[in-house]
């Protein structure tokens, strides 16, 4: 398995239209980047290239492409190394003295100068499934495409539980009150390191506000009238929502 990324897009080559692979041995001379030594069998070649300008038979995808493209278990992969790479390429040099690093057998990234090991960065998240009977709360994000739905969602802030950021997170997009909170599923997302807690919680008060900030739009709606769905049915919103319907 050879995967080459730029930043977060993945080169493949293009078989058909939008039907793709991974680059086989013989691809690999045709392109120009640098390797990363992993120590899994699975991969043959991580790496990363510094322009987008690629030989015509290559394409650039985004994750999201990704995971519609290939199955679910390649998706899973490619998830993963694009994110060991993200790790390795932020930590470059180390943090606490500044010196160049380097990869340590079991994938960690150690310091050079200092010997300080540096590990992966995960950013816990929430996403709330709110319901009131047989209607569902959706929201748009500003950046989500046209009919594209999915759940209020937000990063957790220093010094909060999980439990407090699901509150905060809907008084400030939605403006309403919530109860019977209950933790349902978690998935990490390559956004680019997040890790989403999923919860499922029903309407208590409140008069729905949007904040337009986050959220193009907002409500409440009923289970066989559904506005849209998330992109992707691999993400944690849209199998809440199959589990809601």
């Amino acid at each position: 398995m050879n995967l080459i990324f730029y930043h977060s897009m993945l080169v493949v080559v293009e078989t058909t239209a939008e039907q793709y692979i991974l680059p086989t041995i013989d691809d690999l001379s045709l392109l120009n980047f640098v390797k990363y030594n992993v120590t899994r069998p699975e991969i043959a070649c991580l790496a990363s290239i510094d322009n987008d300008v690629l030989p015509a038979r290559f394409k650039l995808i985004g994750f999201r492409q990704a995971l519609i493209s290939f199955e679910q278990s390649m998706a899973d992969k490619i998830i993963y190394y694009q994110q060991l790479l993200h790790y390795f390429l932020q930590h470059k040099y180390c943090g606490m003295c500044g010196s160049s690093t380097y990869i340590l057998p079991n994938n960690v990234v150690c310091c050079n100068g200092c010997n300080n090991e540096i590990y992966p960065r995960i950013a816990p998240a929430m996403m709330v499934r709110i319901s009131r009977g047989d209607e569902i709360l959706l929201a748009r994000g500003v950046d989500f495409a046209p009919n594209v739905w999915g759940l209020v969602a937000g990063y957790v802030d220093i010094g909060e539980s999980i439990e407090d950021t699901v509150h905060r997170e809907v008084m400030e997009e939605v403006s309403l009150k919530i109860t019977n909170l209950k933790y349902w599923g978690s998935q990490y997302w390559p956004m680019p390191n997040s890790l989403i807690i999923g919860f499922t919680a029903d309407y208590l008060s409140g008069d729905l506000m949007v904040d337009h900030v986050e959220l193009a739009e907002a409500g409440f709606f009923h289970k066989n009238n559904l506005p849209g769905r998330p992109s992707t049915p691999y993400s944690l919103a849209s199998r809440m929502i199959d589990d809601f319907l």
